[in-house]
């Protein structure tokens, strides 16, 4: 459930916090908020004394003996609310990592598994005037996870997004789904109603009214409606980020969200947007604030959307995990373009029913948070994952459902290349099933290759569809200089994006790219005496300071032309 736009009131701020070494608190029902008396003995807990750490926020960065802890933390927040006897309430979480469980007034609400994507409760007739809610977060990474216990960033713990008590009507509209479809006679504007609590045959009645356009529909016997207008206004695009305000009034209530409307489709090896090609010149980039922490702020995003403007990119990869939704938010008014992902990530329990499931779950609660963005052209299924039968079913298995929750956007996978000599090709099984390839390649970083051989290299000479060059780079520590052909040096970083560019100009099919990556990220696999804790391919550091290669990549997009 979407809370944008609703009442709501924020329960972010000061948490009381502990850990849990041993997983005590579900084995002694910590939820029960047992006090000391005189006959009871003594308790073990005592929340209200516990120190306090923000929300959103992770726990390691907060507390300096926390930086590496991984496993359960107990978070107790108390609050106070008025509730209506004429009115529904819901508990929504933007994100915990990895596992949660949730407790208001001594009663389980419920659990979710999944670090990265919302989450919400139904708390009516369970509020108070007093109320105590008690999350249990385990950041535990599991082999039948996703992703699972090996990945290569930083596994931030705890309420890392927002949470918020959102009040609604006894009937409600629970799902509002817009897009912007061609049709014979011309492009129209179709909106997707779904309601709770209100009767069938209840019309839906959507307006945009900036185009003067109104639509009504009436409710099926599952609540749900669909309604359509002619479109005649402006098409969102980079370069034009125009937004709509567009209304829905349904049983006595009224919902409305700002959206982009936009097309989006494939031609031959061509992407386009509103029917005209588009070059993607994009870059990648990890959901962590300077100097490493996780909890944006919305300066955070604001800076991280400058970052972007400065390099003249218009694409960002939003790896390797759903980032939080006002990421997409900023960036449909910034007007820059999204690939968005979830945490499908190296090697995976392919052959196991229930991690398909889990992943389905994941991409619904992402596609269904995120579908009204118009800066979202892809849903990224995987990253890097090993070629075979198992993976390729899993992975397709994950397209076709993403295809039937929404078939408006394009789906794509990071996959790889391969050598054959000096030729590079494009093999695998599982580019049938995409949209749009992506393909990660870090030549001239990993292996023997230095900067200056690439050119040699000649890519497959043609391809059926798009693709984008998801990853590349190279390594390179803030302030270390030396040769071009002398690792970790800036000179080298740059050298590798000069000739990666030039070797890349020779595939026309190649139709974007987004480099790895735009800032250092802690990594925990990275600790040579470069790294210390951090992967460095970023352009800026950390700490966001500027590394040789961000000037070289702002002036070769400065450069590149749109189409």
């Amino acid at each position: 459930m979407n809370c944008y736009l609703r009442k709501t009131v924020s329960l972010d701020g000061p948490w009381h916090f502990h850990v849990d070494h041993y997983r005590l608190g579900e084995r002694r029902a910590l939820w029960e908020l047992r006090t000391e008396t005189k006959r009871s003995g003594p308790v073990d807990w005592s929340p209200e004394d516990w120190p306090t750490i923000t929300v959103p926020g992770d726990w390691n960065t907060q507390a300096p003996e926390l930086l590496n802890y991984e496993g359960v933390g107990w978070y107790v927040r108390w609050f106070d609310a008025k509730p209506k006897a004429s009115k529904r309430y819901v508990l929504r979480f933007g994100a915990v990592n990895y596992r949660a469980r949730v407790f208001l007034n001594g009663e389980e609400l419920g659990a979710h598994e999944g670090g990265f994507t919302p989450f919400s409760f139904e708390v009516t007739g369970k509020l108070k005037k007093r109320n105590a809610l008690v999350v249990m977060a385990d950041s535990t990474t599991l082999a039948e996870g996703i992703p699972t216990e090996d990945t290569d960033w930083y596994n931030y713990g705890g309420i890392t997004r927002s949470v918020r008590l959102v009040e609604l009507p006894k009937g409600f509209v629970s799902d509002l789904w817009v897009r912007l479809e061609e049709g014979k006679r011309g492009p129209r504007v179709v909106v997707d109603v779904k309601a709770d609590g209100i009767a069938p045959g209840t019309e839906a009645v959507v307006r945009i009214p900036d185009l003067g356009a109104e639509a009504v529909c009436s409710l099926s016997k599952s609540g749900r409606g669909r309604a359509r207008m002619p479109f005649t206004g402006e098409r969102w695009s980079p370069s034009n980020p125009r937004l709509y305000r567009v209304e829905v009034q349904c049983g006595g209530d009224a919902v409305a969200d700002e959206v982009g409307l936009r097309t989006v489709a494939t031609d031959g090896n061509r992407i386009l947007l509103n029917g005209e090609s588009i070059y993607l010149r994009g870059m990648s980039c990890h959901e962590e604030a300077a100097p490493g922490r996780r909890g944006l702020t919305d300066a955070d995003i604001s800076r991280l959307m400058r970052h972007a403007r400065d390099l003249n990119v218009n694409f960002l990869r939003l790896a390797h995990y759903p980032h939080d939704e006002a990421v997409a938010r900023a960036a449909d008014r910034a007007g820059v373009l999204l690939w968005e992902e979830v945490p499908v990530y190296w090697q995976i329990h392919f052959q196991k029913p229930k991690v398909l499931r889990l992943a389905k779950q994941q991409l619904t609660e992402l596609v269904t948070r995120d579908r009204n963005r118009a800066s979202v052209i892809l849903w990224s299924m995987a990253n890097e994952t090993p070629e075979k039968p198992a993976r390729t079913r899993f992975i397709r298995a994950e397209a076709e459902h993403v295809r039937r929750l929404d078939p408006t956007r394009l789906i794509t996978a990071a996959c790889f290349i391969r050598r054959r000599g000096t030729r590079i090709t494009l093999p695998d099984p599982l580019f049938k099933w995409l949209d749009v390839v992506g393909i990660n390649e870090y030549m001239a970083w990993y292996g023997d290759l230095l900067p200056r051989e690439l050119r040699r290299y000649t890519w497959q000479k043609a391809f059926p569809k798009p693709v984008i060059v998801s990853e590349l780079g190279a390594g390179a520590a803030y302030g270390h200089h030396g040769r071009a052909d002398q690792r970790w040096t800036e000179e080298y970083q740059e050298a590798v994006y000069r000739e990666q560019f030039a070797m890349l100009e020779q595939a026309s099919y190649i139709r974007g790219m987004t480099p790895w990556i735009l800032f250092d990220f802690r990594a925990p696999h990275r600790f040579n005496k470069w790294q210390r804790g951090f992967n460095r391919k970023g352009l800026l550091d950390n700490t966001r300071r500027r590394k040789k290669a961000f000037f070289f990549v702002r002036d070769y997009y400065g450069r590149k032309k749109e189409d």
